[in-house]
């Protein structure tokens, strides 16, 4: 995957790669719903255009996020490895935790995960059309 970052991205390299990833295949509806998987390039080009949109300093602080969930907050729920390494079952766990916790901060890891990965998956047109968005309004200009 960071194949991918060096080659063509500017602001997702390296560990941010394996850490969106694993954050889109724990976030991502799998249920018989949204038959779409989004593909890894496509998530990636999308999550560099949007730190493009960011400003430096809200940049910084989603990358300070992701690099937190990828290293501590695994150990604080009992699993000794990276974020991205773990399997998408002991994820969606650490998932769910932070998404049930009262700590704010806490569970301000998981919102700003979810902010970064959900809008790049519903824009994705397949996934537009599977949810029978009317794609072709998408491009329009609005008058």
């Amino acid at each position: 995957m960071s194949k991918y970052s060096e080659k063509y991205f500017k602001y997702v390299s390296g560990v941010y790669c394996s850490i969106l990833k694993q954050i889109a295949d724990v976030i991502n509806p799998e249920d018989d719903i949204i038959d779409v998987k989004i593909p890894d390039e496509v998530l990636l080009k999308e999550a560099d255009d949007f730190f493009f949109l960011v400003g430096w300093f809200n940049r910084l602080g989603i990358k300070i996020v992701l690099l937190l969930l990828e290293f501590i907050i695994p150990i604080f729920f009992f699993h000794f490895g990276r974020f991205s390494k773990l399997s998408q079952d002991d994820a969606y766990n650490i998932f769910q935790k932070l998404h049930d916790n009262k700590i704010f901060a806490i569970r301000g890891i998981y919102l700003i995960s979810a902010m970064l990965v959900l809008p790049l998956y519903y824009s994705y047109e397949p996934v537009l059309k599977e949810i029978n968005y009317n794609v072709e309004n998408l491009n329009k200009e609005v008058a």
